[in-house]
């Protein structure tokens, strides 16, 4: 049983990718007594997987009420099957915008359906504990389609966190629709949740990173695994590095996927450029999507910092102004950008082909999604 007392004020913890996070999170979910909520994009079919549905199924055994939304293109197939699965138990199981196989081959014609994605990734148990982050549902070293047993865990982190933020989830999650509070009374708060949808939420997530790059006077580190940032962002960015602020950039080391990967190089010298340090991760995959500002205030969420996170999809991030969980994110990125890295150096050459590769792919990301935001919704 949760003690009320501690529930009074906010607690957070920082969880280092899933070895942290579902051990968290099954202990919650065991734990529960009268609710569970979770919106996941992808629900795999695997160990992990397989243990957090299970845990539900007993959950709701016990008389728990539980609600599931997963995404119907991160889940694929399974989505519809684990669906099924907890609906049996009488859990409310739904598919966000399930995917159909006919639709690829109209890909353009339903480019604004298929790619306004449910990306959150957020559980509130029993309105008193809550997890946010990047970490989905599957086990950290489940890689498909890149079959490699020899790459290590997913680089990405979630918050756990009780106090006003749980209050937050539970009403979004009960009332998905609402419109956040306005960044200016987020900003002050120890904790805040701050989402991205389609309805009256469509800025506010790359809002409140403008706000924490302008708000910057000494170091900022940045890890996100897929950077493709616009016009206002890059100028966000260098404007900080100008003014004398250290820019430290963690990215994605590995070619996950060719658009994103080449069109996240073509920003490399305009950043390099103005100072900025560019490291790669290089030991698995990254898809982490944090940043620190000065040591004092962290976001951990579910937003890439591209047009399909940023214009598209349903994120949500959280906003902590706590020097202690700032100070323990900035001391991982440090230590991934010097162990688990390499450092992009400002001097070394780019062939003219690869460079116009990169641009190529970034001009064809970026129209194809300014396309889908264009059309209606």
């Amino acid at each position: 049983m949760l003690n009320k007392d501690a529930l009074q004020k906010d607690t957070m913890q920082l969880l280092h990718s899933g070895r942290d996070y579902f051990p968290a999170m099954l202990a919650a979910i065991n734990g529960a007594q009268r609710s569970i909520r979770i919106e996941t994009y992808i629900f795999a079919d695997d160990h992990t997987g397989n243990a957090v549905r299970d845990a539900l199924l007993a959950a709701a055994a016990r008389g728990v009420v539980i609600h599931v939304t997963v995404d119907g293109f991160g889940s694929g197939d399974y989505g519809r099957t684990v669906v099924a699965q907890l609906a049996s138990a009488g859990i409310a199981a739904t598919v966000y915008r399930p995917k159909r196989w006919w639709q690829a081959g109209l890909f353009f014609n339903n480019a604004p359906k298929l790619l306004r994605r449910l990306h959150r990734k957020l559980s509130v148990i029993d309105d008193e504990i809550v997890f946010v982050g990047g970490i989905n549902i599957l086990d950290d070293c489940n890689h498909a389609p890149h079959l490699d047993d020899t790459l290590g865990p997913r680089f990405d982190f979630a918050l756990r966190c009780t106090g006003s933020l749980a209050q937050q989830v539970a009403h979004t999650l009960q009332a998905p629709g609402r419109k956040s509070q306005p960044l200016r009374i987020l900003w002050n708060k120890q904790a805040a949740l701050v989402l991205r949808d389609n309805l009256h939420n469509r800025n506010a997530i790359q809002k409140m990173y403008l706000k924490l790059l302008a708000s910057a006077k000494h170091d900022v580190w940045l890890a996100n695994a897929y950077f493709v940032p616009g016009y206002r962002f890059r100028r966000a960015i260098v404007t900080a590095a100008k003014r004398g602020v250290q820019i430290n950039l963690l990215l994605q080391g590995r070619k996950e996927y060719f658009l994103q990967h080449h069109a996240t190089q073509a920003l490399y010298g305009q950043l390099l450029a103005a100072g900025v340090n560019i490291y790669e991760y290089t030991d698995s995959f990254l898809h982490a999507k944090v940043a620190v500002i000065d040591g004092k205030r962290a976001t951990v969420g579910s937003s890439n910092i591209d047009p399909f996170s940023l214009m598209l999809a349903k994120e949500a991030n959280a906003l902590v102004n706590n020097e202690v969980f700032a100070a323990e994110l900035k001391q991982a990125l440090q230590t991934a950008c010097k162990q688990a890295a390499r450092a992009i150096s400002p001097q070394a050459p780019r062939p003219l082909l690869r460079r116009c590769l990169d641009w190529l792919a970034y001009g064809v990301l970026r129209l194809g999604l300014l396309v889908a935001v264009r059309r209606r919704y």
